[in-house]
């Protein structure tokens, strides 16, 4: 299995950044606007908005490309690597977070989010 190591050449990383930060966005596009998901989305959105003012937040929390982005990259990050959050390092962090805001801007500047 290949996987996406913190060390190697700097070509290495980068094609892994790129797919890391591609997978994350369209996965982020398509929990969040995507029709496949409409039908839950509007469950979930209808029992948030009857709820208190947390469930509505938790909602906006769910409605959100860069939100729900930064989880997703987060996860992408550990199956790539074949690590779990907690082992990680600060090195896998850096990584997530750098996938995360990447994701993020290409969804608001090239499309795809609603943010």
């Amino acid at each position: 299995m290949i996987r996406l190591t913190l060390t190697g050449t700097p070509v290495e990383a980068l094609v892994w950044m790129i797919v890391a930060v591609w997978l994350s966005l369209r996965i982020a596009v398509f929990i969040v606007n995507d029709s496949m998901f409409e039908g839950t989305r509007d469950r979930v959105k209808t029992w948030a908005l009857k709820g208190s003012t947390l469930r509505g937040k938790l909602f906006d929390l769910l409605d959100c490309t860069w939100c729900v982005g930064v989880w997703v990259s987060v996860a992408v990050t550990c199956v790539l690597t074949g690590l779990w959050p907690w082992r990680l390092g600060v090195d896998g962090w850096a990584v997530a977070g750098a996938v995360a805001g990447l994701q993020g801007w290409l969804c608001s500047h090239v499309g795809g989010g609603d943010d």
